[in-house]
């Protein structure tokens, strides 16, 4: 082997290698769920993949609104301004952790209509940082577009699981 198909098998091997060494030790986001168990088959502490699950607390409130959960003794505080846009679906969540502790937050969101019947859900799973703020952009699914003049609800429930 000489010259340009010497040099062309070195640059092949060298970009092999940079792609591996990308790939090996980019970090990836975590991915957002959808699935959801009822409330009634969560345990109040479990442990996942991640570390032990502290709990999952809940509020129902019209926007805009903030709520901090738990309500005994608070840890995460969701900030909730403006409803959704009524085109994308896309609500503006600010998250602020309240405690040093770094979190992983399952966030879901469901939206209700003015008759209680459930017509938009949204969930994100990502990290926070102690006494940190987050801003997140939050995409809820209509089952209903096209069907009110809400199609994302009237009311909203948020959900919050912390893990450690």
């Amino acid at each position: 082997m000489t010259g340009k198909p010497r040099a062309a098998f070195t640059m092949l091997a060298v970009g092999f290698a940079l792609g591996y060494f990308a790939g090996h030790y980019s970090i990836r986001a975590p991915e957002s769920t959808t699935s959801r168990l009822p409330q009634s088959m969560i345990p109040a502490v479990q442990t996942s993949q991640h570390g032990t699950e502290l709990g999952t607390w809940g509020a129902s409130l019209k926007i805009p609104a903030s709520v901090q959960l738990p309500n005994d003794s608070p840890l995460i505080k969701c900030d909730f301004e403006e409803p959704p846009d009524i085109y994308s679906g896309l609500m503006h969540v600010t998250i602020t952790n309240l405690v040093g502790q770094t979190y992983l937050v399952k966030l879901y969101v469901y939206g209700y209509d003015s008759r209680k019947r459930r017509v938009s859900d949204a969930s994100e799973v990502f990290e926070i940082g102690g006494h940190e703020t987050v801003f997140r952009q939050v995409f809820l699914r209509s089952q209903a577009l096209g069907l009110q003049d809400f199609p994302f609800g009237r009311t909203f429930r948020v959900e919050v699981t912390l893990e450690e």
